[in-house]
């Protein structure tokens, strides 16, 4: 049942129904007490309440959320929990990123890469896609040979992953964007 409320509270905050959608997650929370009996789903709702208090610029609320969800992912010392930590360390990022708080942002980040690669390993979709966040938000921030030095190592896991096909050249494509 709490997982069908997270379920629907996502689908909710796709729409922009956000206080539909944080009703949705409050009442999976209210479901899963104590949180550590079902650390998992606990994990899913707090994240999506952090995400609908960034969407509404409520930045302590989501700032307390993320607190209890990296405690709570912390005590998961499974792949599944270092994934959950990856996510909340890019939300922390994107909360941060939001207050122009852009060192600590850049810190929550190198985090998510780390959980990252110990939840997936260095190749794989998840981390790609992880590193790129990463890379978009330094070269949005001005800080181009960092963003450059991710969007290369994004693209050779694309590459690693998927091959490098004669009709898509990805790190091509990559340079043609980042010269604009």
């Amino acid at each position: 049942r709490a997982q069908a409320l997270t379920h629907r509270g996502w689908s909710m905050r796709q729409v922009g129904a956000l206080p539909e959608a944080d009703s949705m997650y409050q009442a999976a929370l209210d479901l899963i007490d104590p949180p550590d009996a079902a650390p998992d789903e606990a994990l899913m709702a707090l994240l999506g309440l952090a995400n609908v208090s960034i969407d509404r610029f409520e930045i302590a609320r989501a700032d307390s959320l993320l607190t209890v969800a990296a405690a709570l992912a912390e005590a998961m010392d499974t792949p599944a929990g270092q994934a959950r930590l990856a996510d909340m360390h890019q939300l922390v990022a994107q909360n941060y990123a939001a207050q122009s708080r852009f060192s600590e942002a850049e810190a929550a980040f190198d985090q998510a890469v780390r959980h990252g690669e110990l939840a997936h390993g260095r190749v794989n979709a998840a981390q790609m896609m992880i590193v790129n966040n990463f890379a978009s938000f330094l070269s949005a921030i001005g800080r181009y040979p960092k963003a450059d030095s991710l969007f290369q190592e994004a693209a050779h896991i694309s590459v690693q992953l998927y091959g490098d096909t004669p009709r898509i050249d990805r790190v091509a494509i990559y340079h043609a964007w980042a010269s604009n």
